[in-house]
């Protein structure tokens, strides 16, 4: 076993991160970061001192554009230290951007980005440190003090290496490139920025001597293309084929698991390994037990049983002496269902790690994979929507999908080179009882990302009718074609203290009559708001010793100290069942929401969640047949009906309480914290309330995505907002759209998402204001969403005019095959790429065809007959126009 597989075993041990499995063939080692042939391309003139300050400090170098070398990696090297006489320990403080961009742990094609270094650095203190960190909101590097002839001597690892880092740089460099007859094409000069993130705070009771941050050898170069491929696959996982072992075949193909319980995917050529890693407590740290290809790995009672039960199952048994894994494994037609069962053996709760790793052969390459649907390295946690891995290699995918509740809410998503890892960090289980986790394997012989995910909505039924148009306003603006309206005030939330039932009926009522006249066919909805509830301090017995809301000092997810929390408990009756809790019995409330209002001080929110039975329960019930019995409302908008954010956010757990599943680890792997879910434990509530809507006949407009199995298949209208990913349509306003993380939560729910506001873009918004909102429909298009409007209308004259014909047109909507840039519906097809759309319908569908401005332009495209129906030769330009092909009225 070689060095690299040597230390990565040794860091698996310890934290169970990677794994190395495989021999290597023997290669000359490798040369000291100092010592590596990099060609310079620049070298700065000398010694950079930035010095710790009460903030981040910055320098910046500039240098001119870098020749382009093909297949060449472009590298910075240097040394780095914050300067102290002797040597004074480490932390992260090194923060780099290149041309506006800060560096962080993985390139843009997915690869480590610090070469010739470990994962880890190894030291005589506590556990492995990562390279990398983040401060001040950028990611820095690991930074040691001390002199320049010195290394901390309790750095064990690479202390060869010193102060020297080498970083791959070539995604983020400007290059010097020739085109026809040896013209310059670009030749952007480059710009570095070292930041010093270490302030003088850091330093309590010092005036002076603080450590300057030294960056010495600064230097740009080129690395040789097979000594960078050395260099990245350091930190790649690798494991031998398996030989021998028990099988399942499926349509076109074949599992291989091996007498450790490691796996093995086979598709034509391509080959996919699958491990799993699960903790078990130990001190000072918590180590990991596997089912690992190729060897066995694990504590001494950790011994896997393979056996074939049926035909089509093979069943791994494992054990240790907190729990016992059951893992059974069915060819089910075109997928391979996986079941985890895990039982505690204890008469204790423990709780663990789980982790599922999908491994490649090789380094993937860039748009070849999705975490969650999109191209993030990592994603810890607010992955339920769209809890999936995808991967592709030469002929085929592997894409994976969590099914079961617990392990969705709790899922963590990363890629680390040549890894995809599933994980959740806070499964619970209870003493002498067990749980389930449920995860289906999808190969296939297609590498496009929504091919697996048509298929998985396919399995999960979610290809239901979306209506629209949408917007949150109650006028009829000519043109827009809205049917589905969302407005007055918020019930029982978001008012100043005064709001009954009888204001808000005077407040709707004439406002539903008029729409009713001018919409007869329309949906007209109310906004509730699941989690909040607006509270007088006055009306409260001690009120005046509880906060109140400010919008510039108030926090969504306020802790009360405890004789606020006693005070409020006292006041708040039977709301008490619904209230969250912080850790040590402190309620968490809203003090930001009613900042607004002129007596604001006297206000704040409850912050609630849903269980079935508990007083939000029964109010919801409650609001709803107000609005639909008493006013005529004939549908229900929803706002954070599933508490779906990271475990990390106020407003997703309670402390008062365990929900039996859901705890927080130590470093030793035992248990630290018990908590509720806010989420897990509202799934049949929600349910509840949705079923009692559509059986009183309304309809449901929600914000945010379905996180649980109760709430999927129930035919809501739901979108996440494109603000959430900071959108801006004008930055892209003539290119391909990026992907979108917020977008991707649709793809395996209600493909929506809400729309763009031109006013928020100033004066560039305000010129461009129809391109803004039809780029925005593009964009949707491009991450396999429709789009709905937000609040906005398109002026019928000057700089920002425009028309609504994309959006008026896109409704009705039942989703068939989503795609990159097109969506194909029962009843049309959209899209906004060129390429044959085909609709398998008798009669000769019609086109419509619209420009950057919303506006009808001519669609004369080749329409032809075919044996399957009808084919429409779309040629547009591509990102900037939107075609919509729609079979004629029956």
């Amino acid at each position: 076993m070689n060095r690299k597989c040597i230390l990565r075993t040794l860091l698996g041990i310890v934290s169970g991160l990677n794994w190395c499995t495989a021999s290597t063939v023997a290669e000359a080692p490798l040369p000291l970061i100092r010592d590596m042939p990099l060609e310079s391309a620049w070298h700065a003139p000398g010694r950079i001192v930035i010095p710790t300050s009460d903030k981040p400090a910055g320098h910046e170098v500039r240098f001119p554009a870098v020749p382009f070398r093909k297949k060449s990696a472009v590298c910075l090297r240097f040394q780095a230290r914050l300067h102290t006489p002797t040597p004074g320990g480490w932390n992260p403080y090194l923060g780099i951007s290149v041309n506006g961009r800060q560096l962080g742990r993985f390139t843009r094609a997915g690869t480590e980005r610090l070469l010739k270094r470990a994962e880890f650095v190894e030291t005589t203190l506590r556990g492995p440190l990562p390279w990398w960190g983040k401060r001040s909101g950028m990611p820095v590097l690991f930074t040691v003090f001390g002199p320049s002839d010195a290394l901390d001597r309790r750095i064990l690892s690479e202390r060869e290496e010193g102060y020297w880092y080498l970083l791959d740089v070539s995604d983020m460099i400007h290059y010097r490139r020739l085109g026809a007859d040896g013209r310059v094409e670009s030749e952007a000069p480059n710009r570095i920025v070292f930041t010093n993130t270490c302030l003088k705070r850091f330093f309590p009771g010092r005036k002076t001597g603080f450590p300057d941050m030294i960056v010495d050898d600064l230097e740009v170069g080129w690395l040789p293309p097979p000594l960078a491929g050395r260099l990245r696959e350091l930190h790649m996982d690798q494991y031998a084929p398996i030989q021998d072992g028990k099988s399942l075949r499926g349509d076109g193909w074949e599992l291989h698991v091996d007498d450790g319980g490691g796996m093995q995917l086979n598709i034509g050529r391509d080959r996919y390994w699958l491990a799993a890693f699960l903790s078990y407590p130990a001190t000072p740290e918590k180590r990991f037990n596997g089912l690992t290809p190729g060897t066995r790995t694990g504590g001494p009672e950790w011994n896997p049983r393979v056996r074939r039960t049926k035909d089509n199952v093979l069943e791994i048994e494992a054990r240790c002496a907190e729990y016992r894994l059951q893992r059974t494994v069915r060819a089910a037609g075109d997928v391979l269902r996986v079941r985890d069962t895990l039982t505690n053996l204890r008469e204790e709760p423990v709780g663990l790690v789980v982790r599922n790793c999908l491994t490649l052969p090789k380094l993937p390459i860039p748009d070849t994979y999705r975490l969650a649907g999109t191209d993030r390295e990592a994603l810890i946690g607010g992955c339920a929507a769209n809890p999936t891995v995808f991967a592709a290699q030469a002929d085929s995918s592997v894409g994976i999908v969590v099914e079961d509740n617990v392990y969705r809410l709790q899922l963590e998503l990363m890629r680390h080179a040549n890894t995809f890892q599933l994980q959740t960090a806070h499964l619970g289980i209870d003493a002498r009882t067990g749980y389930t986790l449920e995860w289906t394997i999808y190969p296939g012989r297609s590498r496009d990302y929504f091919d697996f995910v048509n298929r998985v909505r396919r399995a999960w039924r979610v290809n239901y009718t979306i209506d629209g148009p949408f917007v949150f306003d109650s006028k009829v603006v000519p043109g827009r074609g809205a049917r589905l309206f969302v407005f007055g005030p918020w019930l029982d939330y978001h008012h100043d203290g005064s709001q009954t039932r009888d204001s808000y009926r005077k407040t709707v009522s004439p406002i539903l009559a008029e729409l009713r006249k001018q919409v007869p066919t329309g949906v007209f909805m109310p906004k509730i708001e699941t989690n909040l509830y607006t509270i007088l301090k006055s009306k409260l017995p001690d009120g005046d010793r509880l906060p109140g809301s400010d919008r510039k000092t108030g926090r969504y997810g306020f802790v009360l100290d405890p004789e606020q929390s006693r005070i409020l408990e006292k006041g708040i009756g039977p709301w008490k069942d619904s209230i969250l809790y912080a850790p040590n019995n402190r309620i968490i409330i809203d003090t930001y929401y009613e900042g607004y209002h002129r007596n604001g001080k006297d206000l704040f929110n409850l912050l609630l969640y849903l269980r079935k039975g508990n007083t939000r329960y029964r109010l919801f019930m409650d609001q709803i047949d107000f609005c639909m019995d008493a006013l005529g409302f004939n549908g229900i908008y929803i706002d954070q009906f599933s508490q779906a954010g990271t475990l990390s956010r106020k407003d997703r757990s309670s402390w008062d309480r365990w929900d039996g599943r859901t705890v927080d680890l130590g470093p030793d792997g035992r248990i630290t914290g018990k908590r509720t879910d806010c989420n897990l434990v509202g799934a049949t509530a929600r349910a509840d309330i949705l079923e009692y809507i559509f059986r009183k006949g309304g309809k449901v407009v929600i914000n945010g995505q379905s996180t649980v199995r109760e709430t999927r298949s129930f035919p809501a209208w739901r979108f996440q907002e494109m603000d959430n990913d900071g959108v801006n349509p004008l930055e892209f306003l003539h290119d391909k759209p990026p992907i979108f993380y917020w977008q991707a939560r649709g793809h395996l729910g209600c493909p929506l998402i809400l729309g763009v506001r031109p006013v928020r873009y100033g004066k560039a918004g305000r010129q461009h204001w129809a391109e803004a909102i039809t780029k925005g429909v593009i964009t949707a298009l491009r991450n396999g969403v429709l789009y709905y409007y937000y609040t906005s209308t398109v002026p019928d004259k000057g700089p920002g005019a425009g028309g609504y014909g994309p959006v008026r047109r896109m409704f009705p909507f039942t989703p068939v095959e989503l795609h990159e840039g097109w969506i194909m519906g029962k009843e049309r097809t959209v899209t906004c790429i060129s390429g044959p759309v085909l609709r398998p319908v008798g009669s000769r569908p019609r086109v419509h065809r619209f420009n950057l401005r919303g506006l009808p332009i001519p669609a004369d495209f080749p329409t032809r007959r075919t044996p399957a129906g009808w084919a429409v030769d779309v040629k547009i330009r591509d990102w900037q126009e939107i075609v919509i092909v729609e079979d004629p009225p029956t």
